[in-house]
């Protein structure tokens, strides 16, 4: 700051450190007061400053915060504190701030706002805002007025699902009426090896129709995909699902062109409820490692530590958090804990706590700016997270630019100003139950005020197109960022032992991205806790599983469902590295026949 001046009611002016210590001394001596009487009316202290030339007005809000120590049955006064500022030189007025301290106060609007930088990134972030609008406003109109390609044929395959559904569910009543039939007088199951013989070979005559019906749609496929520039492996996964599904109910599916591409992709997308299973999947995940990295935090190695919070949540993109991930800079939570005082235990699980918030609030209004309200506590009040677009290195972050306790005056009245951009009902009621005083809670307009305007807000939300898209962006992002690296290390349709691999370059970059290692285990750099189903080279071995019936997971219940005459069908799910693998099974069924064997009844599981 160039030049404080602080305006006394006397007519004087004090300058510079002397202005700003008189200030304190005012605010503290208000403060002392209030714990000395143990009150929670709210006072106020106006101050006029001239900064750099330009007039600022600025009112200190303190209130007493009471508490009720049940082991000694006595009540103390803590004090909360909040600053608001205005200037008619700048067309500011009421505005509030996120921080305590009056030199921090007075050099953010030196700083910051009379200095012009914060206008200029405003500019700068909303001329980015507007050329991304432009782009997507152009892609909107060159697709506006074109009719969806598939309609009368999609209309078509859920009449025929339904109608497959009822057939089937006619066909299990029947099945178990005949097992019924069967069962001995012992409750045992007698199965003749003939019926089982006639069973396997009419499967494996299916399974050989079905692959040449397979071989045709792999050379279709082959086919398609040379002719879409651009389309990613999980793209053409995703599309040829649906059309297998088409084409297995008799229609005639061409995909030819990248139009009819991307309107398949888009409805065989993954379903909402499955991304928010991964989300929550993955938070937990996040929360884990931010939680170890806490317990190593100290100030010897801040300036070497940067913490993630992982992608904002679901909650979090909803109320206006770019959907980039969020770091915070270990040198930055240093520095805060100094400032505030409040020890690093209480940040323990901040990304499940700022996923799962109480409140967003828009932050100085800025563009892609949010301060996040969460359910963790320190002595100055719950933990508050500003969140600030990136800069420079940081452009593809979201960047944690504060985190401290907040006073709950500060955020009642950010509540009463309407600034929050999502709330969650229950938890901001009971978050400003809790600021009432102990003594005239139900007097205390400010909070009842704030309790009317929580209960009347409707929170955004993300379409579930919006949420698969971003998934489907996400997933596409992580196979490229995997080949590039790849082919410049030289590692590309490479097994970890340096042969060949021999999985498909598709294959090849799936068993690599981390939601497939989730589930298989980390077969490359944690192969003893991962699964065994590898093949020679160390890698996940690719096996099949010939069936009748259409699905896209595993269940254990409908295991043996095709087949309900033979119990040994609902041990589980069986598998063969190679498609011809099943021809194999000929050769067994000569060395059965003539030969009778009883599956006893089983009313138990199988793990």
């Amino acid at each position: 700051m160039q030049d404080v001046a602080l305006h006394l009611e006397d007519g004087s002016i004090a300058h510079n450190e002397d202005a700003i210590k008189l200030a304190n001394s005012a605010i503290n001596a208000i403060a002392k007061e209030i714990r000395a009487e143990q009150t929670s009316n709210e006072r106020t202290l106006s101050l006029s400053f001239t900064l750099d030339n330009v007039k600022v007005e600025m009112r200190a809000s303190l209130m007493g915060i009471q508490k009720f120590d049940e082991k000694t049955k006595t009540i103390s006064t803590s004090v909360s504190t909040s600053l608001q500022w205005s200037s008619e030189n700048l067309g500011v007025k009421d505005e509030p701030l996120l921080v305590h301290r009056l030199g921090d106060a007075l050099n953010y609007i030196t700083e910051s706002v009379i200095s012009g930088a914060e206008a200029e990134e405003q500019i700068e972030r909303a001329k980015g805002q507007l050329e991304r609008l432009e782009k997507e406003n152009a892609s909107l109109h060159e697709r506006q007025g074109m009719p969806f390609k598939y309609a009368d044929e999609l209309k078509r395959a859920r009449g025929l699902a339904t109608d497959f559904e009822q057939k089937m569910q006619e066909e299990l009543k029947e099945q178990e009426a005949r097992y019924a039939e069967r069962m001995n007088k012992n409750g045992d199951f007698v199965v003749d090896d003939l019926e089982v013989d006639e069973m396997i070979m009419s499967q494996v005559a299916e399974q050989e129709a079905e692959e040449q019906e397979e071989g045709k749609a792999r050379e279709q496929r082959t086919a398609n995909e040379n002719a879409l520039d651009g389309v990613s492996p999980e793209q053409v996964e995703l599309r040829d699902g649906l059309v297998d599904i088409m084409r297995n109910a008799g229609m005639d599916v061409n995909v030819s062109d990248a139009e009819g591409q991307r309107v398949l992709d888009l409805a065989r997308g993954a379903t909402v409820e499955a991304d928010a299973v991964r989300e929550a999947r993955e938070i937990e995940r996040v929360n884990a490692v931010f939680n170890d990295e806490l317990d190593a935090f100290s100030e010897d190695n801040a300036n070497r530590i940067t913490f993630s919070l992982g992608r904002p949540s679901e909650v979090l993109r909803a109320a206006g958090v770019p959907d980039m991930p969020m770091k915070l800079y270990g040198s930055k939570l240093l520095k805060k804990i100094k400032k505030h005082g409040f020890d690093k235990v209480a940040l323990r699980d901040l990304p499940r706590a700022v996923a799962n918030p109480i409140a967003v609030f828009n932050n100085h209004k800025q563009e892609g700016n949010r301060a996040i309200l969460t359910e963790l506590h320190t002595e100055q009040g719950n933990v508050l997270v500003a969140i600030d677009l990136g800069k420079g290195a940081d452009v593809d972050f979201n960047v944690v630019s504060s985190v401290f306790g907040k006073g709950k005056n500060g955020v009642v009245e950010w509540i009463n100003r309407r600034l929050f951009t999502y709330v969650d009902e229950e938890k901001a009621l009971n978050y400003l139950h809790l600021a009432a005083p102990i003594a005239a809670a139900s007097d205390n307009q400010k909070l009842s005020r704030a309790a009317n305007l929580i209960k009347g807000f409707k929170n955004p939300k993300l379409s579930g197109e919006n949420l698969r898209q971003q998934r489907k962006n996400s997933i596409t992002e992580e196979l490229q960022s995997i080949k590039t690296k790849a082919q410049s290390d030289g590692s590309f349709m490479l097994a970890p032992n340096g042969e060949p691999t021999n999985l498909t370059e598709r294959q090849w970059l799936q068993v690599r991205t981390e939601s497939f290692k989730e589930w298989f285990g980390d077969w490359e750099n944690d192969p003893e806790n991962a699964s065994k189903v590898v093949d020679e080279n160390g890698e996940p071995r690719v096996v099949y599983h010939g069936t009748r019936s259409q699905f896209f997971a595993f269940d254990i219940e409908q295991a043996g469902k095709n087949n309900p005459s033979v119990d040994i069908a609902k041990l589980g799910f069986f598998f063969v590295d190679d498609k011809e693998g099943q021809n194999g099974i000929r050769k067994n069924i000569t060395q059965r026949r003539e030969k009778r064997w009883r599956i006893p009844k089983c009313n138990g599981g199988f793990s």
